[in-house]
């Protein structure tokens, strides 16, 4: 069954698209723990990075109803100032703690009735207005994907249209204008594009068929692929399938603040320089694990671990036993969780699936650092037209 989207004015459809144009506009993932920014140009079959900065996000900004970004404005400003990137034009995305995931069931309509009822839906709930995605799935063992009620099932992800007016102003009067705010599983799933070649690109939405043919592997045609951002505070997995998400969930458990924070614990140390260790030295090489070091860490992380894996692998059991035709063989690691050193190798022994750290071509010199701008990355490549 085909992908249906519905897009709304604010989120990824808006993206203005010049021919020719090699550099892409500046990504800015605003995230719980930290901001990321980046900006790509694409070289042939590659993309490397041309700019790249961090802003810390200051602790606890999301953790209580009223949201601000005035210290983001402050810091987008003096970047602007400086002369850090290229242009004047940004791309944005919200963390999954300001926005909303949900699935409905919905009666077969045209894509405006489909709009109208979610609309209607959202506000119900908190008297709000909302911008949002929606996609069908088929989750029902059933004929077309339909129920016997006539209901389909619908992933709908949404942001208040405040929220999305304030980081739009933020970055107006910073001097960035935010060209396009998009829906995180949108984004992951360009960031597959950029990745995993033998994504059919005709059904991408105009603002995603930007990124192709950077290729690592070459899967099946419309074989679904996973990926799993492993962020600070709630972990997203999404699966994308022909270039769109077709599935997408929050993990409630095994975030990296928990493992960052096991092993400050356990060597006496800051978050913020355990975080770094983790980066530097990671866990024990699959073909040499007499590194003391490595291997004291690997157990500081296992207990993290082991319950994002033990949530992944409930999700993938869901899929197999609900929609087996959306189990992926591969998963992409992006954000903070995939800059672990043989993170990879550590998950797949839990996880029935192949694990592939998120790196792109032409980027050897900043590969270990490189699945966390994963995001900002895709954000940055929809001003990137072939």
């Amino acid at each position: 069954m085909s992908v249906t989207e519905l897009a709304s004015d604010i989120f990824h459809s808006l993206a203005t698209l010049r021919p020719g144009r090699c550099k892409g506009l500046i990504g800015v993932d605003v995230g719980s723990h930290s901001t990321k920014l980046a900006q790509v140009e694409r070289n042939g079959s590659s993309w490397r990075v041309m700019h790249r900065t961090t802003i810390p996000t200051p602790a606890n900004q999301f953790a209580c109803g009223d949201v601000n970004f005035d210290w983001l404005q402050d810091e987008l400003r003096e970047l602007v100032c400086r002369r850090v990137f290229d242009g004047r034009k940004a791309a944005c995305v919200l963390p999954m703690s300001l926005t909303d995931l949900r699935t409905c069931d919905l009666p077969i309509a045209t894509n405006d009735e489909l709009h109208e009822i979610i609309t209607l839906e959202l506000e119900a709930d908190d008297g709000l207005s909302h911008e949002f995605d929606a996609w069908n799935w088929q989750r029902r063992a059933t004929q077309n994907g339909v129920d016997a009620g006539g209901m389909q099932p619908y992933s709908v992800v949404s942001v208040t249209t405040q929220l999305s007016d304030e980081i739009a102003e933020c970055a107006f009067q910073a001097g960035l204008p935010c060209e396009v705010l998009d829906a995180l599983p949108y984004v992951l799933a360009r960031a597959v594009a950029m990745v995993h070649k033998g994504h059919d690109r005709s059904s991408l939405p105009p603002a995603e068929y930007a990124v192709d043919e950077v290729a690592q592997i070459q899967p099946a045609a419309h074989q679904p692929v996973g990926i799993l951002d492993w962020g600070y505070a709630t972990p997203l997995f999404v699966v994308v399938k022909n270039g769109v998400p077709v599935f997408a969930r929050q993990l409630r458990e095994g975030n990296m603040q928990s493992v960052i924070d096991s092993v400050a614990r356990g060597i006496n140390m800051e978050p913020q320089a355990a975080g770094t260790i983790l980066t530097e030295y990671g866990l024990p090489d699959p073909d040499d694990d007499t590194h003391e070091l490595r291997n004291m860490l690997k157990q500081f992380v296992a207990g993290g671990v082991q319950r994002l894996a033990g949530e992944l692998n409930r999700t993938l059991g869901f899929l197999r036993g609900e929609q087996s035709n959306l189990m992926p063989d591969t998963i992409w690691l992006t954000g903070g969780g995939a800059t672990i050193k043989n993170i990879d190798s550590l998950l797949e022994n839990d996880i029935p699936a192949e694990i592939r750290v998120w790196r792109t071509r032409g980027n050897a010199s900043s590969a270990t650092l490189e699945p966390l701008y994963a995001t900002a990355m895709a954000l940055s490549a929809l001003g990137v037209r072939s």
